[in-house]
């Protein structure tokens, strides 16, 4: 009779003169991976109850504010919003959210209007807000006081697209050299094609800036 101090040892290893552990890794049969089903047939739609349990929490949480929204992606979601209302939307927001990310701002001439898209993160979401301005006169509030790394991105979207950001106490170049022309604008529907001689300062010489 064995004993609890008596076990079955397998033989020893060559090279190490202790007992094997096992079988070795090339002795595992080989196994075809396990592939979780998935419907990826052309009427699958992803699942997306994080995302619009997001934004009809976003949407709650703005009341009045025109929040409009346009699409809704895995980890993605784009909005609308009047211009008018966007410091009000980031207030809110921020006071719920007070990780809230600014990615960056970007912004499009589409010839009848100025677009400026806020990209922020929340709960590891990806959300667009876009706002339209008057293509003569692009012009709204700045959020730099409740999200300070907006200051660079609305230096730089006035830099390229002429939009102003009302509430800031200046708007120095960040993109553009300090004697590049004023009001030329290089992202401008209006700027295609056009051209500026842009001077050098002490240089004497010009450069040439095509849009």
């Amino acid at each position: 009779m064995s004993t609890c101090n008596e076990r079955t040892q397998g033989p020893e290893s060559q090279a190490t003169g202790f007992p094997s552990a096992g079988p070795t890794i090339s002795s595992v049969p080989e196994r075809s991976p396990v592939v979780p089903e998935t419907n990826s047939g052309p009427d699958h739609k992803p699942a997306l109850g994080a995302e619009e349990d997001l934004t009809r929490r976003v949407m709650d949480a703005c009341p009045g504010l025109g929040l409009a929204v346009e699409r809704i992606r895995p980890r993605r979601i784009w909005m609308s919003m009047p211009s008018r209302n966007v410091r009000a939307m980031f207030s809110t927001l921020k006071g719920i959210w007070p990780d809230l990310h600014l990615s960056t701002i970007t912004g499009l001439d589409t010839g009848s209007a100025i677009e400026v898209i806020y990209h922020f993160v929340l709960e590891k979401t990806l959300v667009s807000v876009r706002l339209t301005l008057d293509p003569e006169y692009p012009e709204v509030d700045t959020v730099g006081d409740i999200l300070p790394v907006a200051d660079a991105y609305e230096r730089e979207l006035h830099d390229v697209l002429g939009v102003r950001f009302s509430g800031r106490h200046s708007t120095p170049p960040l993109v553009l050299p300090d004697n590049w022309p004023e009001g030329y604008y290089p992202l401008r529907k209006s700027a295609k094609g056009g051209e500026k001689d842009v001077g050098h300062g002490d240089t004497g010489g010009t450069a040439t800036s095509r849009a």
